[in-house]
């Protein structure tokens, strides 16, 4: 059985995990930034 385990997570400024393996493996390509409504 073939399977992988996958950070979806948001294309924030400062993300921290790697997701390059969902991007190179499924085409993951997170759309959405926090950092437009973080208030500075």
């Amino acid at each position: 059985i073939r399977f992988a385990t996958f950070f979806g997570v948001s294309n924030n400024t400062w993300r921290f995990w790697d997701i390059s393996n969902a991007q190179e493996l499924v085409g993951f390509d997170p759309q959405d930034n926090m950092e437009i409504y973080r208030e500075g």
